[in-house]
């Protein structure tokens, strides 16, 4: 699945404008910019997607800052509904097997974050 940055000021973003820390107010993407979604979560009602920033680092971004470009997923992704806060995961096993699994994604732990970039070089290769 690939996304084009068409945003990137969270000042901007409704849904986020009481709880914007002002030293995080541009994502580190740029406009126009095409990126691979490596998983997809829905939190407290909010669609997030997975993508290496433009610091080539491991980031979840609001889904309001892209237009899908390709919508195609790839076939190792899984679906997870959870009740709580994390209501949907969708990516590979080991963002998308639970909320733990979750969890140590977002926190970017090494295992997962190990198991991350080695899913990506296989791919490249």
């Amino acid at each position: 699945m690939q996304v084009q940055a068409i945003r990137r000021d969270f000042r901007e973003w409704p849904v986020n404008r009481a709880r914007l820390n002002p030293s995080t107010a541009m994502a580190l993407i740029t406009i126009d910019h095409i990126y691979e979604v490596y998983a997809i979560a829905v939190f407290e009602g909010r669609v997030s997607i997975q993508i290496i920033n433009d610091v080539d680092i491991i980031d979840w971004l609001p889904a309001w800052f892209f237009q899908t470009v390709d919508a195609a997923i790839p076939e190792d992704w899984i679906v997870k509904l959870l009740d709580g806060n994390l209501q949907l995961v969708m990516g590979p096993d080991f963002v998308a097997a639970d909320e733990a699994a979750y969890s140590r994604m977002v926190d970017l732990e090494p295992e997962p974050v190990a198991a991350f970039w080695q899913r990506l070089d296989a791919r490249a290769d």
